[in-house]
């Protein structure tokens, strides 16, 4: 008997909770609540319930813009830049990363679609929903126009494509599979210097090795000490 009592408050709870979670859902489609936190330059407005734009963050958010589009300094002069001035973006360490994500974010245009990504176990995961289950909503007065994003894309993509031209001849088939057992980054390919008869060396380092000095003060590591290990004898080894 109390096992069943357990079970049926037990199902109680559930109905409870997938109402409440209906109901929420209901509010966010209808644009009367936000879930989770807004991008950089925008807060929500509880008592008028919409989403409006926070100035100081707006006005930083176009010197991002000018720094990338006007001056054509890169993500991550961007982000050294602005962390040696003091500058935070919400909770975020800037980053190349962060960077990216603001100037490709199409809410800064006025189109705000979430409920996009499926969760488990309240973790993010790199499926998508269904596009019926995507919700769009409004965002009454964007900080840059739409012709001005699509400029912001077309650069990013042409230094996207730019970066792929410079090929990595031969397969490395260990790329992003092994781990640095100094400092636990991952291990990435590397060409050496071309020898006289045209070929380069191969190797595998770990990717805070190789990487530019640019790099290290962006995400305040400092270079490890593992050295390059010729690919061939890597690959023959494993």
């Amino acid at each position: 008997m109390l096992t069943m009592l357990a079970a049926v408050a037990q199902l109680e709870r559930d109905v409870i909770d997938e109402q409440m979670k209906e109901n929420k859902l209901a509010r966010w489609r209808d644009g009367r609540t936000i879930v989770g936190t807004l991008p950089f330059g925008h807060r929500w407005n509880k008592g008028k319930q919409r989403i409006e734009v926070v100035p100081k963050e707006a006005r930083m958010l176009r010197r991002v813009i000018s720094l990338y589009l006007d001056q054509g300094k890169s993500f991550n002069d961007i982000a050294i830049q602005l962390t040696e001035e003091g500058v935070r973006f919400k909770k975020a360490r800037l980053s190349s990363a962060v960077i990216s994500y603001m100037l490709k974010n199409p809410i800064y245009y006025g189109h705000y679609v979430v409920n996009q990504i499926k969760y488990k176990n309240k973790n993010r995961t790199k499926e998508k929903k269904p596009n019926e289950e995507h919700i769009t909503l409004k965002v009454p007065h964007p900080i840059i126009s739409k012709t001005l994003w699509d400029q912001i894309q077309k650069k990013t993509q042409f230094n996207k494509v730019k970066g792929k031209r410079i090929t990595i001849a031969r397969e490395y088939f260990l790329r992003d599979v092994l781990i640095c057992g100094e400092c636990g980054a991952v291990i990435k390919p590397r060409h050496g210097n071309r020898r006289k008869d045209g070929t380069k060396p191969r190797y595998y380092s770990c990717f805070w090795r190789g990487t530019s000095e640019k790099q290290l003060r962006v995400h305040h590591m400092t270079r490890c000490h593992l050295p390059y290990i010729n690919a061939e004898e890597l690959e023959r080894y494993i």
